[in-house]
């Protein structure tokens, strides 16, 4: 499977996750950013960056942002670029979380990259969530809170 089917079935898995999460009071409106050559609504641009993942309960105001990373791409100057601009962000709202999805191995260095990007942007306050996914037939996942 190359990189970029992988972070799209990431992305997929994530989505599926968000949309099924029950901090949810009402249907979510969920924009996802797969490229798959069709033009879909896609996540807005924070900071300078573009989610995977924006979901919002616009009768709560509930709200996660989701980035899937492949085992490559979770710990390095990209990586903590975008999560300084979702944190940012979510530090402002009034009910944010940030999730990541990673590969099944690759959750221990996620929890780490997010927790160190939460605290150098002062925003402990937002909830973070890191999924890890064993994606081929069937779909395994495993969830960590911080």
């Amino acid at each position: 499977m190359s990189e970029s089917d992988h972070h799209r079935r990431l992305v997929q898995a994530l989505a599926r996750e968000i949309s099924a999460d029950a901090i949810w009071c009402n249907p979510p409106i969920v924009y996802c950013d797969i490229q798959n050559g069709i033009a879909l609504d896609v996540p807005p641009i924070i900071g300078n960056n573009r989610p995977d993942v924006f979901a919002r309960d616009l009768a709560t105001a509930a709200l996660i942002i989701g980035e899937a990373k492949t085992a490559n791409d979770i710990d390095n100057q990209h990586t903590f670029d975008q999560l300084a601009s979702f944190f940012d962000y979510l530090r402002s709202q009034q009910q944010g979380e940030l999730w990541m999805g990673v590969p099944w191995l690759n959750a221990g260095t996620a929890i780490r990259v997010c927790a160190h990007m939460r605290k150098k942007t002062a925003a402990q306050h937002v909830p973070i969530r890191v999924l890890s996914f064993m994606i081929g037939d069937t779909h395994i996942r495993r969830a960590w809170r911080e």
